[in-house]
């Protein structure tokens, strides 16, 4: 075991400052969910619930140091400390029971926050934040989850069922091999393309449901943006035909998954060559805020739409039609890359850059910023950066115009022409720091 390591092991190897702040997370995490925890279960007469912000913190604390003590001792240590925080659980909830409370929400967060402490020691802490995070939107949206299910439709229960058919029957047997012409189709990715905007379909439209369409399509659009703008701009331009009174929160939709396309490249360049932030950084915040400004205003206007939420049909909650229809257009694509690259390769990076662009902005950003300095100068990548979020940008504009309303098509023309205009602003700065 080094000196700077408190724990060294032949896969984790931890200092006393990375300890801390894994346990400072820790003890972070159990205050959020105390605290919704306590703030839920106050009553008329202000009483609170037995498990609150202490008890959280203490029990997913006693997680984070039963698995660091495992590490020397065994895993007998944190077994027994959670038979111990299930004992206790099971104490309470008698206790709790006899006063005619019979719910286990608070009982099953208590044993999802011991094992997170546990979790984040092992370094999984990615994981144990959006397990937190998820924990905490459950719990605090029990009243609107309470008031949707009451008012659930058999399509809906279907549609949910038939997502979950696929997503766990189907989708794990496609065979995950390159077949066909250039050797570029795999059955595999293709489920994922149909699952995913499935998916961000269907997530949109409960979140609709549970939080009201406006909220709904908004959350949707950011959530989606993390995975891919392309599939929202897909997705709210199509159904901005069925929404017409929701075009602003649609066109917002799409400004903000725009938005964070260009954020994503961002967070690529930075973590796999950090020699080209400093002069990527300017002309990249450009475009980002252009998009957010871009989001903003809409949003702000889909504000006055105040009293159609009732009156507006949501459409299909699971739209498999939309979903086949843009895999086709993404496997075109993918042999149109291809074929490009192998018949007009010597036309360089840039090209090859902006026809790839079509299909994938994140492999394109985390390649280029991985071959900067070596095959690629620093100039030629940064470049190619710059282009691949401009040309992505372009092709979603040619997606909204394409599949959205006449009015969508007007609002969102404006958007991806302040976000290109943007994108060519950047590279003049580029060039102009040079």
């Amino acid at each position: 075991m080094g000196e700077n390591f408190i724990i060294g092991l032949q896969d984790l190897d931890l200092s006393r400052t990375e300890v801390m702040i894994r346990m400072a997370v820790a003890a972070g995490i159990g205050f959020s969910i105390g605290l919704e925890r306590e703030y839920s279960s106050r009553d008329a007469q202000g009483g609170h619930h037995n498990a609150g912000i202490r008890t959280f913190i203490f029990i997913v604390l006693l997680g984070f140091l039963s698995a660091l003590l495992s590490l020397s001792w065994g895993m007998w240590v944190f077994i027994a400390g959670f038979s111990g925080v299930i004992v206790l659980i099971g104490l309470s909830y008698q206790v709790s029971s006899r006063q005619g409370k019979t719910g286990v929400t608070t009982e099953f967060s208590a044993l999802l926050s011991y094992l997170i402490g546990g979790t984040l020691l092992l370094g999984y802490i990615e994981i144990a934040l959006v397990m937190a995070v998820f924990i905490l939107v459950m719990l605090s949206l029990k009243l609107q989850i309470r008031e949707v299910m009451g008012q659930v439709t058999r399509e809906e229960i279907y549609a949910v069922i038939q997502f979950i058919v696929v997503l766990l029957l189907i989708f794990p047997f496609l065979p995950d091999r390159t077949i066909g012409p250039y050797n570029v189709f795999n059955p595999r990715e293709l489920g994922w393309v149909i699952v995913i905007i499935s998916g961000i379909g269907l997530g949109g439209y409960l979140l609709s449901r549970i939080l009201g369409t406006r909220k709904g399509i908004l959350y949707a659009g950011l959530l989606g943006g993390i995975v891919s703008s392309t599939m929202v701009t897909w997705i709210y331009s199509g159904k901005s035909k069925k929404m017409p009174v929701f075009t602003d929160a649609c066109v917002t939709a799409v400004a903000i998954a725009s938005s964070l396309m260009v954020v994503r490249v961002f967070i690529w360049v930075f973590l796999f060559e950090k020699a080209l932030i400093g002069k990527m950084l300017l002309p990249l915040a450009v475009m980002t805020v252009a998009g957010l400004l871009s989001a903003y205003y809409y949003y702000r206007k889909s504000l006055r739409a105040k009293d159609i939420e009732h009156e507006t049909k949501l459409g299909k909650p699971l739209d498999w039609q939309q979903s086949l229809i843009f895999a086709i257009f993404y496997t075109g694509v993918i042999f149109l890359v291809s074929y490009a690259n192998h018949e007009y390769g010597s036309l360089g990076v840039y090209v090859s850059t902006a026809i790839a662009s079509l299909t994938d902005v994140d492999v394109i950003a985390i390649s280029v910023s991985k071959l900067a300095g070596k095959t690629l100068s620093y100039e030629t990548a940064m470049n190619a950066i710059l282009l691949v979020a401009v040309s992505n940008s372009i092709v979603k504009w040619g997606i909204a115009l394409w599949n959205g309303s006449k009015e969508f098509r007007k609002e969102v023309s404006w958007v991806f022409g302040v976000i290109v205009l943007s994108g060519c602003l950047g590279f003049i700065i580029l060039h102009w720091t040079a």
